[in-house]
């Protein structure tokens, strides 16, 4: 993980929705959610209860609610996400524990979208 300069320090409680442009770190706990235009690093022994989104997301901590990132998460081996997980790339340490669904496009070839949906129908 590296420290972007803004931190919510271990120690800290913000009680209410978390938002702006920008990287930031969470080390403390945040109770409300975070919407980030930039990079987020939840580190070891942080918590978030509430809705997550930003551009990418780093996860050794706690984060209890759905997860949302535009481009990456990477769930470490500490990371607990107890929530949906919604990016183009997820990345998961086996022994992270994710309680939720993981939801990432995927590029089927051409044509075998149509033939999987014909198939469905018989």
């Amino acid at each position: 993980m590296v420290n972007h300069g803004n931190v919510i320090g271990a120690g800290i409680r913000v009680e209410g929705s978390v938002q702006g442009s920008g990287d930031l770190d969470i080390e403390g706990t945040v109770s409300g959610s975070v919407e980030l235009r930039g990079d987020l690093d939840v580190h070891v022994g942080a918590e978030i209860d509430g809705t997550v989104s930003a551009t990418s997301l780093e996860v050794a901590g706690t984060i209890r609610g759905p997860v949302t990132a535009e481009s990456r998460v990477s769930i470490s081996a500490s990371g607990v996400i107890e929530g949906d997980v919604s990016a183009p790339e997820i990345s998961v340490d086996p022994k992270a524990r994710v309680t939720g669904r993981f939801d990432m496009p995927i590029d089927l070839p051409r044509g075998l979208g149509s033939r999987s949906n014909s198939i469905a129908r018989r």
